[in-house]
């Protein structure tokens, strides 16, 4: 079972990096937040929280098949699901055959579990009133960062969309960015379009070296 998990994790990093998403590189998330529970409302932590927000979606918000049941909606048909891995450590108490197991020595099992998850963006049916709101992240520009950019020679078109990656499209003359108030910080955003400035760069600008 531990292995299953393991390779449905492996196979879902895989999948991402062969589409060009890096996903404990990435600095943004949902412009509302990081990924979280609809109906616990806590925020996913370690690898679940680093694979649901590279998915791209515009809701942090997620949900299993039951509890989009349960709030009167259902999953929208043909939507793939997402692996979210679940652990915690259980007591065992292993007792001589025949005795009450009470009086054996206690030991601790870890449990490994894995349960699939949907996008609220893959739902249809759940009433508003069910889905909290939530603050929309604010996106405060470094003027100086801006100027950089501003006064690019030959600055490509950028774009930002919902996309979940950031990246240049030389046959397009293109850089595609995330929405602005996806990124943690304006800082990683300004980090994040220079890396992408400088594949333009390097592609259109810069002589090159086998002439």
């Amino acid at each position: 079972m531990s292995q299953k998990i393991y390779d449905l994790i492996t196979d879902r990093i895989i999948t991402l990096l062969e589409k060009g998403v890096i996903p404990w590189r990435k600095p943004w998330d949902a412009a509302s937040g990081a990924p979280r529970n609809l109906v616990s409302g806590k925020a996913y932590r370690g690898i679940n929280a680093m694979l649901l927000a590279s998915l791209g979606f515009s809701s942090p918000w997620f949900l299993t098949f039951n509890q989009a049941k349960a709030l009167g909606g259902a999953i929208r048909r043909g939507a793939h699901g997402f692996p979210v891995v679940f652990w915690k450590f259980l007591e065992a108490v292993a007792g001589p055959d025949g005795e009450d197991e009470r009086t054996g020595s206690k030991d601790w099992v870890p449990l490994l579990r894995y349960y699939t998850v949907f996008n609220l963006d893959q739902t249809e049916g759940i009433p508003a009133e069910k889905i909290p709101a939530l603050e929309i992240r604010r996106f405060d520009p470094i003027e100086a960062c801006q100027r950089i950019v501003d006064g690019m020679p030959q600055r490509p078109e950028i774009r930002h969309t919902t996309e979940a990656r950031a990246y240049y499209r030389p046959s397009t003359d293109i850089v595609t960015m995330p929405l602005r108030e996806s990124f943690h910080s304006a800082a990683e955003y300004f980090s994040t379009l220079y890396h992408e400035l400088t594949h333009y760069a390097a592609f259109r600008i810069m002589p090159c070296r086998c002439c």
